[in-house]
């Protein structure tokens, strides 16, 4: 019999979409991995894979710098390379948090009580925000128990929040609810007369893949096989292309990469073992990875044939396809504050024609920017007065002139006005000394603004301390200050 070759199936390729990686912000429960996301796209690149989608543990954390990564080495990358943005979660059996954990203390009793991998990927920008919303879910309900936080997510989160098709989802790693099962009931199987056990977790195995096709539609749902000559891995390969002919699905595969490449095995080792002393890493982390489809096929072809092979590296250009490029960025968000029923004053009207900034926002069509001002000319009154020295009186105003057009430009380059961003801040300020209590500190470089003095938000002048505006907020720095 001639040896098969990768070389045999090559052209029947139609690319690898990698679906499953961990960078190291996984690392934010418990140690995992050491994967830079900017990493995992110019390695993924350089291997020759069609993409990437970021997938750490329980964590959106690492979405932006891997979109910033994408960014960046776009112009570097194949016309068709994608990324995309996803989350392994832990979905748990249980209800409710006080079952969960009520389970877990007793967990002998209740060996079915676990924390089951299961992935999402976020096909557009809607998807995303559907995980965001899962996620802080799981978080809200996480609890500690030894070292880890966990961080659980209910079937009756994904019901209620994935709706409308924008969210896909595979059946993830040995720690998954679907891999666990099949090694149930492979272990059933060798005991003499359990037909019993074996039909209890067909039957489970039967209900958690008819929900997850509810939830998320044939299309939508997929059933993982990773590259791997671990036993256990290999019963679950065998049986994914089996329950994936009995549902309909399509069989995927994935490298649930912790490190890039084989190399770094060791060094992974050693990593996830500096604080877990004899944690076990060698049988499941040997092989996770970074991989395109020619290292795949070696870990495959002793067990699987060419036919299924080929088609679980295929199928992942399915998820290709629907995924869309998008960015999670948004605009800053300015918060309105309270307006109290003011008349302008136009305290300063005299000087208008000096200080054309203070003219500006006197006459502005925006209510927030003539509200702002009111509010300076009432802390002049109570503050400084004209009864000053002409000098002075002229040094204040050129200040409060010259930070009104940095508040102006600010607000033109975030099309919004900032002004509400200060009277916001006044509010609360006022709030906290009326309940009787003291304001914490601030920002140091707050009172380098003559105009937050006279909101009473500081109570430093700056002009009599010589104090810097621009180490504050200037237009060329642009966000809201902290």
């Amino acid at each position: 019999m001639l040896e098969r070759k990768f070389e045999g199936i090559k052209e029947k390729l139609t690319g690898f979409f990698s679906i499953h990686n961990h960078s190291d912000y996984s690392n934010i429960r418990l140690i995992d991995a050491l994967n830079k996301p900017k990493d995992l796209i110019k390695h993924g690149n350089d291997i020759g894979l069609k993409g990437a989608v970021l997938s750490d543990h329980e964590t959106l954390a690492g979405h932006i710098k891997f979109i910033q990564a994408y960014k960046e080495l776009k112009n570097s990358l194949v016309d068709d390379f994608k990324i995309g943005l996803g989350n392994e979660i832990y979905l748990v059996k249980e209800d409710t948090v006080e079952d969960l954990q009520e389970n877990w203390k007793n967990r002998i009793e209740n060996p079915e009580t676990k924390f089951y991998h299961f992935l999402l990927v976020a096909k557009d920008r809607e998807g995303w925000s559907q995980l965001q919303k899962l996620s802080s879910l799981a978080w809200e309900r996480s609890f500690k128990t030894g070292k880890m936080y966990r961080c659980p997510t209910f079937k009756s989160d994904l019901a209620e929040i994935v709706q409308g098709g924008h969210v896909m989802a595979s059946s993830a790693c040995l720690g998954s609810q679907i891999s666990q099962y099949i090694l149930r009931w492979s272990e059933a199987a060798m005991v003499p007369n359990n037909e019993k056990r074996i039909a209890y977790y067909q039957n489970e195995l039967h209900e958690f893949i008819t929900f997850c096709i509810n939830i998320f539609g044939k299309e939508n749902f997929f059933l993982e096989i990773q590259p791997s000559h671990n036993s256990e891995q290999v019963t679950v390969n065998k049986t994914m292309f089996w329950l994936g002919e009995q549902y309909g699905l399509d069989v995927i595969a994935t490298t649930d990469s912790h490190y890039l490449t084989a190399e770094e095995q060791e060094v992974h080792r050693i990593y996830l073992q500096s604080k877990e002393g004899d944690r076990e890493v060698d049988e499941f982390y040997a092989t996770t990875y970074e991989m395109n489809e020619e290292m795949m096929y070696e870990f495959f072809k002793p067990y699987l044939t060419d036919e299924q092979i080929i088609t679980a590296i295929n199928n992942t250009m399915k998820i290709h396809e629907m995924v869309e490029v998008y960015d999670v960025f948004q605009k800053t968000v300015i918060p309105h504050a309270h307006i109290k029923e003011f008349e302008s004053q136009h305290l300063f009207s005299e000087y208008y024609h000096v200080y054309t900034s203070i003219e500006e926002f006197a006459n502005a069509d925006n209510i927030f920017d003539r509200a702002y001002l009111n509010e300076i000319e009432k802390g002049f009154v109570e503050h400084i007065g004209f009864d000053v020295d002409k000098d002075y009186l002229q040094a204040v105003l050129a200040r409060i002139d010259l930070e009104l057009s940095e508040v102006s430009k600010i607000s033109n380059i975030l099309e919004d006005g900032m002004s509400q961003y200060f009277l916001l801040m006044q509010e609360i300020v006022d709030t906290i000394w009326e309940s009787g209590s003291l304001t914490p500190a601030g920002r140091g470089s707050s009172s380098g603004y003559i105009t937050n003095y006279l909101l009473n938000i500081t109570q430093v002048n700056p002009l009599d301390y010589d104090l810097p505006y621009y180490r504050f907020l200037n237009s060329e720095r642009v966000g809201l200050p902290d």
